[in-house]
């Protein structure tokens, strides 16, 4: 009896399918047929209590989930205010996502906003980033942009751009334009984009754009953004240029930013005679007949029908033909307008050829820097390296030097010590200028003779004592004369003017003087101070021999004492001492 075995479900009821034929001998309710008439879908007698029960089920399910709704909305309901707190909280966190979503998938950046408007390298927002050109739309000194150009050129996608993205940017959303572009917030935007032709309200092509820009001039406010496309199109083109030269010029002068596409040569003309006013095109690839989308601000553009027409095919004569019915007047308007705009381009090429050598500049320098930067680090190391070696080799000269010097000193006799030491110190000497750094200063008083200075080199004050060739000078520290040069000089005080008093001469010696003076813990400038009394109590205490004890050390004080001694008059000789008297660390001195 059935046309295939099969149960499956008509009316939510369990149903097997019936051959037509056999409809009063299959015992059950029919539910539904098919759409052949061929088939009867029938629930069989055996299962209709089952279904029936079934559904009283499914009845009570319902009426219980009722209940539990009911019962939670009544629990909750003392809650509404919250819950409603919490919705709206959640549209603005899924709102911010969603916003930083696009941003993160479009590359955008946040504007700088401010009171004009500079849009670098803006895309339209909703054409793929590896399609649409980006482009630099900016109002400088002019609220007017009037873009020219033929048709497909992109000049509508430059209007929309610049509309989405003033839109974006004041809903919070970051837009799709290179980091440190500037937007306005606007009072209003308005836009008559589009052909707006309705047969239902018998509008034309230019009663609806007119429809449009009648409420725009209604409802236009200080610092409101109109965006006209094709504007006075769809009329006769001497009217509707005129007409479109009366619009721009009553929404400018109420202070609203403006851009308008237009085919009109007459407004290429009016944003030359205005200041306020600028031209832009969209620019046209003649030998591929093909737009480039670039928009440049600065530069009128050309329709290029007759070009365009020619290249497709049309007939040369009808070219010739439409050229020479145009208008002269016109003509002359367009033959100017080309010359300007070729000028323009030329300039333009020349600008963007110049940034190109710029930036080739830019990056050539940046290599050599990075180039001078490696060379000078390994100078440095290799320097470093060069001075650490030195030091290596000093420091093992002078162990050996201070071991010579030790046996030597066990057969002191007749060995001239002063010279072994002398060598010592040389040896030092040598040592140091890998270890002393010189501090440049830059010198605000201009050094003179008499002047306190500070040696940065060794760290002492000295005196200046004459002035050299060549920014150098003589100066004595101590007992010691020597060559600066000015950059090793620090200004310390002006030579102090010497007050006229009559001689007195005072003796504030001891009476009673000690055979030796022990010089060891002085600094160098207080122990020649301590030579000179030394040398002065001898003499009046009429001693003909004595000790100076100096010790070692670094044995500048050692040659400090001896050079102080050869050239005082009152010293007969001078010695190392022997090896009861102390050695080298003493220097005993014979009076006249």
């Amino acid at each position: 009896m059935l046309n295939d075995i099969i149960i499956t479900k008509r009316n939510d009821r369990f149903v097997v399918p019936v051959k037509v034929e056999n409809k009063n001998k299959f015992k059950g309710i029919i539910q539904d047929y098919s759409s052949s008439g061929e088939t009867i879908f029938i629930e069989p007698q055996a299962v209709v209590e089952l279904s029936n029960k079934i559904q009283m089920l499914r009845n009570e399910e319902a009426r219980e989930i009722e209940k539990i709704l009911i019962e939670l909305s009544e629990e909750i309901k003392i809650y509404i205010q919250e819950l409603k707190t919490n919705l709206h909280i959640l549209v603005d966190i899924d709102f911010t996502f969603a916003k930083a979503k696009y941003a993160k998938t479009n590359n955008c950046t946040k504007p700088i906003v401010g009171n004009e408007i500079d849009l670098m390298q803006a895309r339209h927002p909703l054409l793929p980033m590896d399609e649409v050109i980006a482009n630099d739309i900016h109002f400088n000194n002019y609220r007017v942009i009037i873009i020219t150009g033929p048709n497909t050129g992109g000049k509508t996608v430059a209007l929309k751009t610049l509309g989405l993205l003033s839109i974006m940017a004041q809903c919070g959303m970051l837009i799709p334009v290179k980091a440190g572009s500037k937007v306005l917030l606007f009072d209003n935007i308005f836009a008559d984009i589009g052909d707006e032709q309705s047969i239902e309200q018998s509008l034309s092509t230019f009663s609806s754009h007119m429809k449009n820009i009648i409420r725009i001039t209604e409802k236009l406010t200080t610092d409101s953004l109109v965006l006209l496309d094709e504007l006075g199109s769809g009329t006769d083109p001497k009217e509707g240029a005129s007409l479109a030269i009366s619009l721009l010029e009553y929404i400018k002068v109420r202070g609203s930013f403006i851009m308008a596409t237009t085919h009109y040569p007459e407004l290429k003309a009016y944003a030359y005679n205005n200041a306020d006013v600028v031209n832009a095109s969209t620019k046209f690839d003649i030998d591929t007949l093909s737009p480039t989308y670039k928009l440049s601000i600065g530069i009128p553009g050309r329709s290029n029908a007759f070009e365009i027409s020619r290249r497709l095919g049309l007939n040369a004569k009808i070219i010739d033909t439409a050229k020479d019915n145009m208008d002269f007047n016109n003509t002359e308007i367009s033959t100017l307008i080309n010359k300007l705009e070729d000028q323009s381009r030329f300039l333009e090429d020349k600008i963007a050829q110049s940034e190109e050598e710029s930036n080739q500049l830019r990056q050539s320098r940046l290599q050599f820097d990075e180039k001078l930067i490696v060379f000078e680090s390994k100078n440095l190391q290799l320097r470093n390296i060069a001075e650490e070696e030195a030091k290596k080799v000093i420091y093992t000269a002078k162990l050996e030097a201070q071991k010579i010097i030790d046996e030597l000193l066990k057969y002191q006799d007749g060995v001239k010590l002063h010279k072994l030491v002398e060598q010592k110190s040389a040896l030092n000497r040598l040592g140091e200028q890998f270890v002393k750094t010189t501090k440049v200063v830059k010198q605000t008083h201009k050094l003179a003779q008499g002047d306190k200075v500070r040696v940065l080199s060794f760290g002492q004050s000295a005196t200046i004592t004459k002035l050299l060739p060549k920014s150098n000078y003589e100066v004595k520290m101590g007992i010691l004369t020597t060559t600066i040069h000015k950059s090793d000089l620090e200004f310390i005080e002006k030579k102090p003017l010497k007050k006229k008093s009559q001689p007195i001469v005072t003796y504030s010696g001891k009476r009673s003087v000690s055979l030796e003076l022990d010089l060891r813990g002085f600094r160098f400038e207080d122990a020649m101070i301590e030579v000179s009394k030394y040398i002065d109590n001898l003499i009046v205490n009429k001693m003909k021999q004595a000790s100076i004890i100096h010790g070692h050390g670094t044995n500048a004080l050692k040659f400090g004492v001896q050079e102080y001694l050869k050239g005082n008059k009152y010293i007969k000789h001078y010695r190392y001492g022997k090896g009861g008297e102390g050695g080298s660390g003493v220097t005993v001195i014979e009076l006249n």
